[in-house]
């Protein structure tokens, strides 16, 4: 895992729909929906989408399904 350095703290490096639709397999349209919608859980950084790898895998495991809340 990537991480990155912010005040002293490790954090793990944001990654773009770009990768995140290539690991999923589907298009890349559908990443910024399902992120738009609270699908795909992502971090915005003004307009800018990002995502945490180790969310999009937990996601994956999780059989595409939201987080328990």
């Amino acid at each position: 895992m990537d991480t990155v350095t912010v005040d002293g703290k490790q954090h793990e490096k944001l990654t773009t729909a770009e990768w995140v639709a290539e690991k999923m397999g589907i298009p890349l349209p559908s990443i910024y929906d399902y992120a738009r919608r609270g699908i795909l859980p992502c971090v915005r950084v003004g307009k800018l989408v990002r995502f945490r790898p180790s969310d999009i895998d937990a996601f994956i495991t999780r059989g595409g399904s939201k987080a328990a809340q």
